[in-house]
């Protein structure tokens, strides 16, 4: 799963694995 939306929110951190 590569989810490229927002590399900056941390909060998404673990989103983009």
């Amino acid at each position: 799963m590569q989810v490229n939306f927002k590399n900056d929110a941390p909060a998404q951190s673990f989103f983009y694995h």
